[in-house]
């Protein structure tokens, strides 16, 4: 039940990027817009969740300071992949992300002692043949007219987009792996929710943006409040299974399925949308549904 949920989540990821994408075409891409994007779904998050305690919270020293943390690496994210997009080739920047979400916590899960995890040959199998299809979705990106890209380096953004994405899984992992100091995971999550929240409009308002979302056309405001809504449900309720399955699930196997799944997902959704599927693609996806074979096979 726990892998069929982890698979549940990852179609949930996958979709989530669909709404990602309605809300910038209406919008726009720039730091203000990621940050109202940040608030609002973190808002419509945080009251998911609090509906789903009957609005009872449990909080705890630990559990406070892991979500504070995870509230920090997420706008840390968000503030880099804004940036990124001036600089970076996107393609590269999110092969280094997934990259990050998979091999650091899945590092981490064989680190931590309370865990108790094996590095097994299917682990290490899977781990490869997912960066291998991985990689596969690196695409050259079509060079913009006009002057040189201004800004930090490309390389500063994929180590920083491979390191904060990274960390999310592993703070995560950390916070399921001390039950005795852990809130449930339903309340972890409204408190992640809750501080996003709370940091995103810290941040507009000391750049003195208005908190309410912007369009770049005068109509589709009720859409970007649908993608909001949507995604928020969507991100919170994907990250909150991912918790609940950490308890009985190693970390390094949790998010290689994670990963490897959502690649699949994400090109079944492509071909629903009757978008073009490179060889490329499709390689990667083959070496994707490999990965996640060797998991079943007996150790």
């Amino acid at each position: 039940m726990d892998y069929i949920a982890l698979l549940g989540a990852s179609l949930l990821f996958a979709l989530q990027f669909l709404f990602n994408q309605r809300y910038e075409k209406r919008t726009g891409s720039g730091l203000a817009h990621a940050f109202r994007f940040s608030l609002w779904t973190s808002v419509v998050g945080a009251a998911a969740m609090l509906l789903m305690q009957g609005f009872a919270l449990n909080v705890s020293w630990f559990s406070l300071l892991m979500a504070a943390v995870l509230s920090t690496v997420s706008i840390l994210y968000t503030v880099c992949s804004m940036k990124a997009f001036a600089t970076a080739n996107l393609s590269v920047y999110s092969t280094f992300a997934m990259l990050g979400g998979m091999l650091i916590p899945f590092v981490g899960g064989l680190l931590i002692p309370s865990r108790n995890e094996e590095l097994t040959w299917t682990k290490a199998l899977c781990c490869v043949l997912l960066i291998v299809g991985l990689c596969f979705n690196v695409r050259r990106e079509p060079k913009a007219d006009g002057d040189k890209k201004k800004g930090l380096p490309p390389l500063f953004y994929y180590f920083a987009v491979f390191v904060l994405n990274g960390l999310s899984g592993l703070v995560s992992t950390l916070h399921q792996s001390f039950p005795d100091w852990a809130v449930d995971a339903t309340s972890f999550s409204m408190l992640n929710r809750a501080l996003t929240a709370v940091f995103a409009l810290v941040m507009l308002l000391l750049s003195r943006q208005t908190p309410l979302p912007r369009l770049n056309a005068p109509k589709g405001k009720a859409d970007v409040w649908m993608s909001m809504a949507a995604f928020g449900l969507i991100c919170t309720f994907a990250n909150w299974i991912v918790l609940l399955t950490l308890k009985n699930v190693d970390a390094s196997l949790s998010y290689t399925l994670t990963t490897g799944a959502v690649m699949v997902f994400s090109t079944v959704i492509a071909l629903i949308q009757r978008e073009k599927v490179t060889l490329k693609q499709w390689l990667s996806v083959a070496f994707s549904m490999a990965g996640l074979l060797t998991l079943v096979i007996p150790t």
